[in-house]
């Protein structure tokens, strides 16, 4: 499973790369980036987001990005098993249906803006990076996570193009069988945690 990637510009405003040299000598010996993994590093994350944060806005806590994290992560492990249940619903077909709705040069530069501000999907393929699209858009939804948000910005590829893509993703999924617990579509179980 792939971490809960943070945005460049907040790695670069918070200093967040010399996070895990910062942190306890427990830590230095077996650094993560999970953050549900190492609230060592967590703590230090959110310490240097709150340091920042103007005053009288929500500070955020090391639990709440542990469980963005936990929650970045049960996601995809839901949209694997729903590809196994449903094949046409797998990244790979659902990349193929977006593209073929919205453009392959459009998604392919929004992709390309994705990897180019989360670091962590630089090197992942295309459906991947859709993925991880969906998923901040998601996070950057869910008003639980709100104190997190500056974490997962996804507003330097907000626009048309990322609106375009998420727009038809649901829709191309929408209409897939439903395939959750009660009837749920992957489109209504991907929304359910933030309702």
């Amino acid at each position: 499973m792939r971490v809960l990637p943070l945005s460049r510009t907040a790695s670069r405003r918070f200093e967040l790369e010399v996070v895990v040299a910062d942190a306890p000598a427990p830590v230095q010996a077996k650094p993560s980036r999970r953050l549900a993994a190492n609230l060592p590093v967590a703590r230090h994350v959110v310490a240097k987001v709150n340091a920042a944060r103007p005053a009288g806005e929500p500070s955020a806590q090391a639990g709440e990005l542990a469980a963005l994290d936990l929650l970045h992560e049960i996601e995809q492990i839901l949209i694997a098993r729903a590809a196994e249940l449903q094949p046409a619903t797998s990244m790979d077909v659902t990349a193929d249906a977006v593209r073929s709705v919205v453009g392959v040069k459009r998604v392919d530069g929004l992709l390309g803006a994705v990897a180019d501000e989360f670091p962590d999907v630089e090197t992942a393929p295309p459906p991947e990076r859709l993925e991880e699209l969906l998923l901040l858009r998601l996070a950057n939804e869910n008003p639980a996570a709100r104190p997190l948000w500056v974490l997962v910005d996804d507003t330097a590829f907000a626009g048309p193009d990322r609106n375009a893509a998420i727009a038809a993703r649901e829709a191309y999924q929408g209409a897939q069988p439903p395939n959750g617990p009660h009837g749920e579509t992957q489109v209504e179980l991907r929304r359910a945690p933030a309702r």
